[in-house]
């Protein structure tokens, strides 16, 4: 298997109180070429998860392996896209996407993030600064940053979150079709249900309170998918479903007093 997630548990020690466990018992496994979805409500652990298998952070029990290795630490084979695009206001639009490719001569690194720019449709932009595109171009410039260090699996972490639906709605489109292209391993994770099947070949539920996995889900709806078609419905009412009491135990612990959807 490509990548495998095996008996993962993190928590974190509190003075004088029982260790905070985040999650436990945490198994899946991902295929090559595989679009998965983290779904899960706040505090479930889905980005603590997520650094983990990018290496930026250690299981307190459990292993993943990629390619049947242990991953100890973070590499280049594992690219990173963020809630925040975290470009380098200092740098072009083509220098960001370069910024992670200086093992390669200086005009081959440029051929590259060119090539990748061309591919979230921004390469006219590549003389621009950050500061001069949108939130949704910010992040095409992130995704292209990530693409060109070619890694094998991309890790988005609530990578639309901070975005306004239009721009999301589009951002879904241009990832469908660089995924397509690309043939890229992505794990995804969000809160967003919607977004989850308009993306995913396969959705990992969460619930919380030490997070855990609830349901896998195959997503079985012919792409493109419109959130009208009546498969879709179904299954959004599904999952919201599954998730309404892990979402009511959230906001009861938030609000300390009864809470439910």
């Amino acid at each position: 298997m490509f990548l495998t997630v095996s008996q993962l548990k993190k928590a974190f020690p509190q003075k004088n109180k029982e260790d905070y466990t985040v999650f436990s018992k945490i198994e899946f496994e991902v295929q090559e070429g595989e679009f998965v979805s983290i779904l899960g409500p706040s505090g479930c652990g889905k980005s603590t998860l997520l650094h983990i298998i990018g290496g930026l952070e250690q299981p307190t029990e459990g292993k993943v392996l990629m390619n049947g290795e242990e991953i100890s630490e973070a590499g280049p084979d594992r690219g990173f896209v963020f809630q925040e695009a975290a470009l380098m206001p200092w740098l072009s639009v083509q220098e960001n996407v370069m910024f992670g490719l200086k093992h390669l001569p200086k005009e081959e690194a440029k051929q590259v993030a060119l090539d990748h720019l061309k591919l979230v449709h921004l390469s006219r932009f590549a003389d621009s600064y950050p500061h001069e595109l949108s939130g949704g171009m910010r992040q095409r410039v992130s995704i292209a940053r990530a693409l060109a260090m070619n890694p094998n699996v991309l890790l988005m972490d609530e990578p639309f979150g901070a975005l306004d639906e239009q721009t999301r709605m589009m951002m879904h489109k241009e990832l469908q079709d660089i995924w397509m292209k690309t043939k890229k391993t992505i794990l995804f994770i969000t809160h967003n249900i919607r977004e989850a099947i308009q993306l995913s070949d396969r959705i990992i539920v969460m619930g919380t309170r030490p997070g855990r996995i609830m349901k896998e889900i195959t997503v079985d709806i012919p792409r493109p998918r419109p959130s009208t078609h009546p498969d879709f419905i179904q299954l959004e009412t599904e999952i919201m479903d599954q998730l309404s009491g892990e979402i009511s135990k959230v906001m009861q612990e938030e609000l300390g007093y009864d809470y439910s959807i």
